[in-house]
Formats: C-alpha cells, structure tokens, sequence
C-alpha cells in the first residue's frame, strides 16, 4: 500500500471499477461521524469482533473466514445511502448478488452497474459492467480502512472452549455496552488537542479540510515529538531515564509511527 499516496489524500484503487475515496474531516462531521465510523468498522470486523452475534445465529466464530462473515452478514446490510462517501452512488453491497466464480468458483459478489457518461458537445452515453467484489478486493479494502483510520485487527484465536466462551462474552459485552452508552465523537478530542498543540498548522476551521489519513498521522507524529523531547529532557537533566536506556526509535522524530 502507497502510504504516500494515503497522506497526500489520493483515493485507494482496488480495481478498475473500484476506488474508494478519502474523506475530509469536514465530510465526516457533514455525512454524520457516527454513520460514517459505523460502516468503516463493520466492514473491517472480524468473526472475533462478532463471536457473540455470531453464536446467536449457531456459528462457530472460529470456523468462518472474516470474508464470509463480510459476505453473508455485512455486506447485504451496507446500504448505498451510508457507503457513497467510501464507494460513490454507484456502488451498493446491499443489492449485489452472491454467486461463485465462473472462473475460480470461489464466493463472489456481482453488480450490473449503467454508468452515464457526459462528453462537452457530444450527446451522453452510457457505459456498462458487471463490478465483481472477490476475496482479494476484500483484503485490499479492509486494510486500507485499518490503515486510514488506526483500526487493530482482532484476530485472536482461543486455544481452549473456556478461551472461546471468554471471548463470545467479551463480544456481548461490547456490543451491549456500545449500546448502552450511546456513541461518544471519536474525532472531537483528538481535533480538539491538535488545534491546541504547538507545531501543528491548523486551526479549527481549516483542520476540517485536512483528509483523514494525513489528520490521524498528525496525531501520532506530534504525540511522538512531545514524547521524544520529554525523555531528551529527563536524560540531559541527569536526575532522570539513562540515555543508554532510551530506545533510538522514541527519540527519532523522524522514525516510523
């Protein structure tokens, strides 16, 4: 993946017919954050993230594939109206149809798509496809999704029945008490902090025309800075961390995130 290309806001190409935009700040906040951090994890959950929605239903989360749990439970409900910031008006999971492969007769998803075309001068036209999502297209969107917004991947496997039952509770538990409390703004504090932190060139208007992935590197890279002149600071004072024990990657700003 083209980290660059993510910074510099550029949408994600998965295949000729497939791209998926990078929003702004702003879009988020227009679209409705809440909708907008629903669909992104739910398309990136796992069997793990779903072990007790899915033993409602008699699976066994340990013995499906994230892409088949994408494909017989996320994605019918992914309904265009809370996709189009990712996949445009075009793209709707939620009427595609699941078929096998003509080619490999692996599990597939299909949509005829008629897209019109306008050329200055010229009488529009129309052009028609069959969009095909594929298991690799699934790999592809979803770590670009975990890659644009920090998502960890829960792939935890239980080596025991009692470590299985823990995490379908766990599961439960989560689900139950995202439901309970309501949604709290994943964007405001973290928006908040950076517009109130020195070296960072935005202010509370213009922050909103930063696109996601560059504002959430934002966030690591000056946390990192912060971080790195404290322990400089604690070492040089002699009173506090040993240089020798600082590792060189948390005082090189300029090291991965």
């Amino acid at each position: 993946m083209d980290v660059l290309s993510l910074y510099r806001g550029n949408n994600y190409k998965i295949n000729d017919h497939f791209y998926v935009y990078q929003p702004t700040l702003g879009e988020i906040e227009e679209f409705g954050e809440e909708r907008y951090f629903s669909v992104a994890s739910s398309i990136c959950a796992t069997p793990t993230d779903l072990a007790w929605q899915l033993d409602q239903c008699g699976i066994d989360f340990t013995q499906i594939s994230p892409y088949m749990v994408f494909l017989y439970f996320i994605a019918p409900v992914l309904l265009k109206e809370n996709t189009k910031i990712l996949f445009g008006s075009e793209i709707d999971f939620s009427c595609m149809t699941l078929c096998d492969s003509t080619t490999t007769g692996d599990k597939i998803l299909t949509q005829h798509i008629i897209q019109s075309i306008e050329t200055k001068g010229e009488l529009s036209s129309t052009k028609e496809f069959d969009f095909i999502f594929d298991e690799y297209s699934y790999i592809q969107l979803t770590q670009y999704l975990r890659t644009l917004h920090g998502f960890e991947k829960n792939d935890l496997k239980p080596g025991n029945n009692g470590a299985r039952l823990y995490l379908i509770d766990e599961s439960k538990e989560r689900s139950e008490k995202h439901l309970d409390k309501g949604y709290k703004s994943q964007l405001l504090n973290l928006i908040s902090a950076m517009v109130n932190s020195e070296g960072f060139k935005h202010d509370e208007k213009s922050v909103f025309t930063m696109k996601i992935y560059p504002f959430m590197d934002s966030v690591k890279r000056i946390l990192k800075i912060h971080n790195a002149k404290l322990l400089q600071q604690s070492a040089y004072s002699g009173f506090g961390i040993n240089f020798k024990d600082i590792d060189k990657n948390d005082i090189n700003i300029l090291s991965d995130l």
